[in-house]
């Protein structure tokens, strides 16, 4: 890296080309965030797309808005940890992603009934 202290013990130099993963990934991950930050629009959108999936609507009853917030909190907290652990270019697919997880029409359970031939009981 260009940007390195070079004046620092060799120790405390960061060998790039090191697989992200050991005592010095944390380090790593931080000069590449500082060297390519993403896009500040991304950074918007997601953070809209989480304010939107957080914000149900009032008409729902008590039992269904806890389990629509309590399952939409999990995909948004799933989205915010991906975008802090993956490159900050991705920033704009997990705002997709979580936007695709909210809008998806739910599965709906319609009453299915077992007609059996005459004269046969259940």
């Amino acid at each position: 890296m260009d940007q390195q202290n070079l004046s620092a013990p060799e120790s405390a130099q960061i060998n790039t080309a090191e697989p992200l993963h050991g005592a010095a990934a944390p380090a790593v991950r931080d000069q590449q965030r500082a060297a390519n930050p993403g896009n500040a629009h991304d950074l918007r959108n997601l953070l809209e797309a989480v304010a939107d999936a957080l914000t149900l609507p009032a008409d729902l009853g008590a039992t269904e808005y806890k389990t629509q917030l309590a399952e939409r909190a999990e995909w948004a907290l799933t989205v915010i940890r991906g975008a802090l652990d993956e490159d900050p270019a991705d920033l704009g697919w997990n705002a997709d992603y979580l936007r695709s997880r909210t809008t998806a029409p739910k599965p709906t359970a319609e009453p299915h009934t077992v007609r059996l031939p005459a004269g046969e009981r259940q």
